[in-house]
């Protein structure tokens, strides 16, 4: 990886399954094999997205779509839960490259596959994902939607947070972060405020995680804090100012 010799090992990695295929190894440890490789493919064409390496990252994903779709060495859920996989990380090639379109097409595509096979944490993934495009579009109504999305599934238990799952609650502290973010935009102030408490609250029940994250949200619950203060101080607005002082006892 420190190389971004991506293709070359890829191609190498793939030489080896055919040669291991052919060996007549039994069929559940090929799959298990030809698995682990469409994944790998799939996780080197983000690391490239990421370094803005667009060409290279598209041929491992159309590789990888290659792969995932062949009936024989995969069973039907199987291609479809690593499609899903790949239709997630174009929609994050698309938002990259600015074409949020695009991306949002294939963030519903993942989004579909994710549901059918009732793959909640990836669902929850998704929403998330679909939140940031729809922001991107300018949809910001539909942004808060999406996200308050995951948190109904927490409600719902369907997406179980805690200290067993330190990643997920890390999830929805971003999913509060986001929505914290279009509601500023959308001028909703003092709900913004509260979702950005909330976002920093579970930040720091799962560090490990969130510490990336700690200072970008520790920013946009000051600026609500300051948006706030402005309301309560111009308007003369009782209930703004009382929010304003419980969150700062709060800090």
């Amino acid at each position: 990886e420190e190389a971004k010799q991506y293709t070359k090992y890829s191609a190498m990695v793939l030489a080896m399954m055919e040669a291991t295929q052919r060996a007549g190894l039994p069929g559940e440890v090929v799959g298990r094999l030809w698995r682990q490789l469409v994944v790998t493919l799939n996780a080197f064409a983000q690391r490239c997205v990421e370094q803005g390496n667009y060409p290279v990252a598209m041929e491992l994903l159309a590789k990888s779509m290659d792969l995932a779709a062949d009936p024989g060495v995969f069973d039907l859920q199987t291609m479809t839960q690593l499609k899903a996989f790949a239709n997630d990380t174009y929609a994050y090639y698309y938002y990259k490259r600015g074409k949020a379109e695009a991306a949002l097409g294939f963030a519903s595509k993942a989004m579909q596959a994710h549901v059918k096979q009732e793959d909640w944490a990836h669902v929850a993934k998704a929403h998330l994902h679909s939140g940031c495009i729809l922001s991107k579009l300018g949809r910001r109504d539909e942004a808060v939607r999406c996200n308050a999305q995951v948190l109904g599934m927490v409600e719902q238990g369907r997406l179980e947070v805690g200290g067993t799952a330190p990643q997920r609650l890390c999830l929805v502290a971003v999913c509060y972060h986001n929505i914290a973010v279009e509601q500023l935009h959308l001028r909703l102030v003092s709900e913004a405020c509260v979702s950005a408490q909330n976002a920093r609250r579970l930040a720091r029940l799962c560090l490990s995680y969130s510490t990336r994250f700690l200072t970008k949200f520790e920013a946009t619950h000051q600026v609500a804090l300051e948006e706030l203060s402005g309301i309560a101080a111009d308007k003369n607005n009782e209930d703004a100012a009382r929010l304003f002082k419980k969150l700062l006892k709060q800090l």
